[in-house]
Order: C-alpha cells, then structure tokens, then sequence
C-alpha cells in the first residue's frame, strides 16, 4: 500500500504513535472529577483511533515487509508490534464501555449509571484497568517505535 509512490506505513504509524500515548494521558485525565466526562468521551474517541491507526500500521508494515530486505532488528520490530493492536483494542473497549456508561442513553445505560454510581469501586476499576492497559501500549508503541525507527536510520 502507497500514497504516491510512498509506502503508507510511515505515514500512518505516526498516527497511531499520536493516538496510542494521548489515549493514555486523556484515560489518567478522568481520574481528575471536574474532567472526569469530557476526558472519558475523549478517550474514548482517541482509543478508537489508536485502535484504528495501529491496525492499519500493522497490515501496511506487513505489506512493506515484502519490499524490504529482512534483518534480526526488523523481525523484531514486527514481533514488538503484534501486541500494539490487541492492547489498543483492548483499551479502546474498556473507554468505549466507560464513555455509553458515563453517556446514559438510551434508558437502559441510565440505569446502568444509576445502579454503577452506587458502587463506585467498579468505575474505578473500569478506569484503572483501561489506564493500564492504554499505558501498556503506550510503552510497548515506545519499543516498536525504537525498534522500527533503528532499523531505518541505525547506522546513520
């Protein structure tokens, strides 16, 4: 896959090394009780993306592989960056749940809230587990990133 000639995984990998880390700093953000809503839909919606970005960097990444000479730094780069999707997902799913929770509608996730606010141990469980599941990827995007990046420009 290319956009004028240019292979498409550098292009959209930075996409996804935006959204990956951001997700994690708006998840941490609603802890904060005065932005506890507006961070939650925003996290929500940058997990969506970093999900989204991470999947299409990894099926380009794949395509480009076969354009490149393989060497033990690319493979590892590649092994690095199959746990990116499944911890985005992941992450996007735990604030997707947060975000219709925190929403209320239709009637029947109002009263899911309702019932949830009454034992607030469980939304903050909710928000610890996607914190540190958006934070795992987070750092895992860090190594692929390193990996990738020493694989292009190491000896230069």
């Amino acid at each position: 896959m290319d956009i004028n000639g240019i292979p498409l995984h550098p292009l959209v990998v930075h996409a996804a090394v935006v959204f990956v880390p951001l997700t994690a700093v708006l998840a941490a953000l609603a802890f904060v009780p005065r932005w506890r809503a507006t961070a939650t839909y925003l996290a929500a919606a940058a997990g969506l993306l970093a999900a989204a970005f991470s999947l299409l960097a990894e099926q380009s990444g794949e395509d480009l592989l076969d354009r490149v000479a393989e060497t033990d730094l690319l493979e590892l780069h590649e092994e690095l960056a199959e746990a990116v999707v499944p911890l985005s997902l992941a992450a996007a799913g735990l604030l997707a749940v947060l975000a219709l929770v925190s929403w209320g509608r239709p009637a029947s996730l109002a009263a899911l809230n309702t019932r949830l606010a009454a034992h607030p141990r469980i939304l903050t469980a909710l928000r610890l587990a996607a914190l540190a599941v958006a934070l795992a990827a987070t750092i895992q995007m860090f190594f692929v990133g390193e990996t990738g990046a020493q694989s292009v420009w190491g000896g230069r």
